[in-house]
């Protein structure tokens, strides 16, 4: 059976607007979930601030060395404190690996950020993918695997 994702990217991504704009395209996100192996104490901090019960659903991405995983509260003001966080840190600093889930379901997903293509499920709507492409100043299309 063959899958098909939006992708956005790969390309350069400015980490403090990334965050200005995510709450905006993906309102309807509830848990976002955070993996990383050199992540900062202040960064650290935050997401344990906003860390939620539950369990940590994308799974571990990093095999090695052994990596901190976070599910946090996702919401404007956890948007905005990543995005003053990301203007004084670069990109591994802040996490290796980020999702976004209404509920269950994933919204966005970006194992290695920063480096390589976003996925976004194709049920979610051309014109909303591609605001977000635009808004990044990136590519994006409709990928299909299997």
């Amino acid at each position: 059976m063959k899958t098909q994702l939006w992708t956005i990217g790969p390309g350069s991504v400015d980490s403090s607007q990334f965050f200005r704009l995510l709450l905006s395209h993906f309102p309807d996100a509830t848990t976002l979930y955070a993996e990383g192996t050199s992540i900062e104490p202040d960064v650290h901090a935050l997401f344990k601030a906003s860390a939620e019960e539950g369990a940590y659903l994308p799974g571990a991405q990093t095999i090695w060395p052994e990596s901190v995983r976070f599910r946090c509260r996702f919401g404007a003001e956890l948007c905005e404190q990543l995005a003053r966080i990301a203007e004084h840190h670069a990109e591994p600093e802040l996490f290796d690996h980020l999702f976004l889930y209404a509920g269950n379901d994933a919204l966005f997903e970006w194992p290695d950020a920063f480096c390589n293509e976003m996925s976004i499920p194709s049920s979610l709507e051309e014109e909303r993918v591609a605001k977000f492409a635009q808004s990044l100043g990136l590519p994006y299309a409709l990928q299909k695997y299997g």
